[in-house]
């Protein structure tokens, strides 16, 4: 198996487990998947997050929400969504559940 197939395969089974039968667009349970993604990996906001104690930027959390982040956004590459849906999904507004 080439390189160019596991990148090709990868995307595909991305593509099967989130997106609706066409393909452009996230099926309904993936579009929730998502948007809670979007919430839980700071999709919708800088990550910056303040230590209730000291009130200063805490490093290690800060870098632990940006690797979320990037998670988050290497679903969203592999799935090759358009601009108009993740700005979408960013404007859901995000909830503590």
């Amino acid at each position: 198996m080439t390189a160019v197939t596991k990148v090709r395969d990868r995307r595909l089974a991305w593509k099967r487990a989130l997106m609706d039968e066409t393909g452009a667009k996230p099926s309904p349970h993936g579009e929730l998947i998502l948007q809670d993604l979007n919430r839980k990996c700071f999709g919708h906001k800088a990550a910056m997050i303040y230590s209730a104690t000291s009130g200063q930027f805490d490093p290690i959390a800060c870098a632990f929400a940006q690797g979320k982040q990037e998670v988050l956004r290497y679903i969203l590459e592999n799935l090759y969504l358009d601009e108009r849906f993740i700005i979408n999904a960013r404007e859901v507004i995000p909830h503590d559940d």
